[in-house]
C-alpha cells in the first residue's frame, strides 16, 4: 500500500447544499476544482448505509437494514403477545414511551417507542460499528483489506466519538499516520430533522461545516493524502404526517393479530400473518406512499433471500412521515426527513474526490464509493 485517504463522511450533505454557492463558498470553490459526482443514496438509514459504502455491496447481500427485524422464533420479547390492551395503546406513543423505558430498563433493549403490539415479533439488530468486522453479509469489508495489507487506519465518529467536533479531534492526532482516515460527522444530520432550510441557524451549522472540511482539506495536503469528500444523502421538508396504524385498523387490520410490521420514518415493512389476507391490495390503495414492486426493491438492493427484513415495502411520498412510529414520542413533525425514493434529487448526496476521477459518472452508487476509497489505497 503506497497511497493514503482520508475519508470524510459528512451525514446528509445535500447536494443540493452546493447548488448555492453563498452557502458553503469554500465547498463550493473545492467541488469545482475536483472530479464531483452526486450519489444516489442507498433506500434505508444509517446502518444500511455505511455497510453498503464499506462493502460496495446492496442490503440484499450485506444482509443489514435497519435496528430491528423479524423473528416469530427467538424473539426475547415474545411474551409480550398477551399483553391486554396494546392494540389500543399503540395510537399514543407518549402513553407507551414509559411502558418502551421500563421494557428498556429491565431487559437491556434500546430506548426506541415500539409499539407494544410490535415487540414480541421482533429482533433487536445493530450494526454501528462496520471497522470491526472482517466481513459484512460475506462482503469483504475496506477496513479487513487494509489489515490484509499491512497498512493502518482509523474510524472517528459515532460510536467511536460522542460528536464532531470530539472525533475532528482525535482524528489530527492519528492521521498523520494513518494509510486510511475515517472521519464521520454527523451533527448536520440532526440540524436538518429540527431545523428548517430557512432556519438562521442551520444556515450559520452549513458555514460551520464549511470551515470543517475547508480546514480537512488542508490537512489532507499537509500529509501527501488523497481527499474523498462524501455524503450518504440530502435532506426533504417534512409538510405532513401519515398514521398507518389508523389506517390499516379502519381496514380491520390489527398489528400482531393481521400484519407484523417495522415502521421507520419513510418506509413501512410488513408481513402478513393470515392466509389468503390481501394485505398488498390494501397498502396498494394507501394515498401518500407507494408500495415498491419486485424489480424496485431488486433496484434499490432491497431484494432480500428471506423475510427477516419483511416482505412488503411502503414507501412513503417525498414530504410525509409516518408518525406514530417506532422512535417518536410527542408526535411532532421533524423539520427534515430522508429516506425517500433514491431517485429524487433532494435526497442525493456528493462525492467529491481529489485524484484524478475523470472516471466516475455523475451519478454514483455505493458501488462506485467502495471501489474510489479503494483505489484511492491502491487495493
Amino acid at each position: 500500500m503506497t497511497s493514503r485517504c482520508l475519508f470524510l463522511f459528512i451525514d446528509a450533505l445535500s447536494a443540493r447544499y452546493l447548488d448555492d454557492p453563498s452557502l458553503m463558498p469554500k465547498t463550493h470553490d473545492f467541488m469545482n476544482s475536483f472530479h464531483s459526482s452526486e450519489f444516489i443514496p442507498v433506500l434505508g438509514y444509517s446502518q444500511a448505509i455505511k455497510s453498503s459504502i464499506f462493502t460496495g455491496k446492496p442490503p440484499s447481500i450485506t444482509d443489514v437494514y435497519g435496528k430491528y427485524r423479524f423473528n416469530f422464533v427467538d424473539s426475547p420479547m415474545k411474551w409480550l403477545s398477551r399483553f391486554p390492551f396494546k392494540n389500543s395503546l399503540d395510537e399514543y406513543p407518549f402513553i407507551r414511551y414509559p411502558i418502551n423505558m421500563i421494557l428498556s430498563f429491565v431487559f437491556g433493549l434500546p430506548r426506541n417507542n415500539i409499539p407494544l403490539s410490535a415487540h414480541h415479533f421482533l429482533k433487536f439488530h445493530e450494526l454501528e460499528d462496520p471497522f470491526n468486522y472482517t466481513t459484512i453479509g460475506g462482503a469483504q469489508t475496506v477496513f479487513s483489506k487494509i489489515n490484509s495489507s499491512g497498512g493502518k487506519f482509523h474510524f472517528y465518529g459515532y460510536p467511536v466519538n460522542t460528536g464532531d467536533q470530539d472525533a475532528i479531534s482525535s482524528a489530527r492526532k492519528t492521521i498523520s499516520n494513518d494509510d486510511l482516515t475515517v472521519v464521520y460527522l454527523g451533527e448536520l444530520d440532526h440540524a436538518g430533522h429540527h431545523l428548517s432550510f430557512e432556519n438562521p441557524n442551520f444556515r450559520l451549522k452549513l458555514k460551520e461545516y464549511d470551515k470543517i472540511i475547508s480546514d480537512f482539506i488542508d490537512v489532507a495536503q499537509r500529509n501527501s493524502m488523497s481527499l474523498l469528500l462524501f455524503s450518504d444523502h440530502g435532506m426533504s421538508k417534512v409538510n405532513s404526517s401519515f398514521n398507518i396504524i389508523s389506517s390499516l385498523r379502519r381496514n380491520d387490520i390489527l398489528m400482531g393479530r393481521d400484519i407484523a410490521a417495522i415502521i421507520d420514518s419513510t418506509l413501512f415493512r410488513a408481513i402478513s400473518l393470515r392466509n389468503n389476507f390481501k394485505l398488498k391490495e390494501i397498502l396498494s390503495n394507501l394515498k401518500n406512499c407507494h408500495l415498491l414492486t419486485e424489480s424496485e426493491k431488486k433496484e434499490f438492493g432491497l431484494d432480500f433471500p428471506n423475510r427477516d427484513h419483511g416482505e412488503l415495502f411502503l414507501l412513503l411520498d417525498e414530504g410525509f412521515v409516518f408518525l406514530p412510529g417506532f422512535y417518536d414520542v410527542t408526535g411532532r413533525l421533524p423539520e427534515g426527513m430522508h429516506g425517500y425514493s433514491p431517485l429524487l434529487n433532494s435526497q442525493h448526496g456528493i462525492l467529491i474526490s481529489t485524484r484524478e476521477a475523470d472516471h466516475l459518472p455523475n451519478l454514483v452508487t455505493y458501488a462506485d464509493v467502495f471501489a474510489e476509497l479503494c483505489s484511492s489505497l491502491n487495493l
